[in-house]
């Protein structure tokens, strides 16, 4: 597991251990080293060999994990916006902004890939910005509370906006690991999941997070999403029923930043402002009921049944 903060450099973790492994990642070709500017955000490839960092001062540098050395010099881009992983290529895309375009940038290659994205009366601000699993997709959020779906290859726009995306300014998108559900989520804490395909929305969740939702993401099998919040919790959500899945997660004593899971989707990794990050077991246990009656310590009511056991009648499942 890796982790970067603002005061420069990267961690690496033994996430079986939870101890630091080795030196930290720090930039090779920086004249001062020791300042920096920082790290916004970082990607592993698919083997976990190299890793990708993208500096708040618009560098992007690339290490070998396991001899933690730079490989070439920075690229330097004229800004950044995000990092972003294409599942089907084991390449990297750096976002890029400028007055009603967007560029994307190809890490491996070093170089703009392609034609600008014209992004018209949409807006200069992209608050929120998601690319799908495979890298086909590009899902920008406007200052005009709009979310717009753009085809990678051709650069084209996909159809008309996703409209009543939000009452505010959009904080998040995520796409589900096949790429078929976009959730979209803004201060007014709510979570609208739209279908890809036909661009209609599938479904809201009230979150009743007591902030904005800062941070999302579908496990690995799509049925579940994290969403991380100012209010410093993290909830759980089943997709298909659209309910939470138990009480929410808590410890952060700052606004959750960042929640990951692990490609099993048996761990979720949650980064606060208060500079933790936490590692919580989510899988699902192999027998629910002995694990009801092992932690409450009684069978469910009638009430707690209903809410969180879907299609069965309900029954007394300790003895």
């Amino acid at each position: 597991m890796g982790t970067a903060r603002e005061d420069g450099g990267v961690r690496l973790f033994d996430v079986a251990t939870h101890r630091e492994s080795g030196a930290r990642l720090r930039p090779a070709d920086d004249p001062s080293p020791g300042e920096w500017t920082g790290v916004r955000a970082i990607r592993f490839s698919r083997d976990g060999r190299t890793l990708t960092a993208a500096g708040t001062d618009g560098t992007v540098r690339r290490w070998d994990t396991a001899t933690r050395r730079q490989l070439g010099p920075a690229d330097r881009l004229r800004s950044f916006g995000d990092l972003s992983g294409d599942g089907a290529l084991d390449a990297f895309w750096v976002l890029t902004g400028t007055e009603g375009s967007v560029a994307i940038w190809d890490v491996a290659g070093r170089r703009e890939s392609g034609p600008r994205i014209v992004v018209k009366d949409h807006t200069s601000f992209v608050p929120a910005k998601a690319f799908s699993p495979d890298g086909a997709l590009l899902a920008l959020a406007g200052s005009d509370r709009t979310v717009r779906l753009f085809d990678v290859a051709t650069r084209r726009q996909l159809g008309e906006p996703l409209r009543g995306a939000a009452t505010d300014q959009h904080t998040a998108l995520a796409f589900s690991g096949d790429g078929r559900i976009l959730a979209t989520t803004a201060a007014d804490g709510a979570v609208r999941l739209w279908d890809v395909a036909t661009r209609r929305q599938s479904g809201v969740i009230l979150t009743g997070h007591d902030n904005s939702v800062d941070a999302m993401e579908f496990s690995p099998d799509g049925r579940i999403l994290a969403t991380g919040s100012g209010d410093r919790t993290v909830r759980l959500w089943d997709v298909p029923t659209l309910r939470q899945i138990g009480p929410p997660l808590t410890g952060h004593a700052k606004n959750v930043a960042d929640v990951a899971f692990s490609p099993d989707g048996t761990l979720l990794a949650t980064a606060g402002a208060d500079l933790t990050v936490r590692l919580w077991n989510v899988a699902a246990p192999a027998d629910p009921a002995a694990a009801v009656c092992a932690q409450a310590g009684r069978s469910f009511t009638r009430a707690e049944w209903g809410r969180h056991v879907e299609g069965e009648e309900f029954r007394q499942v300790c003895p």
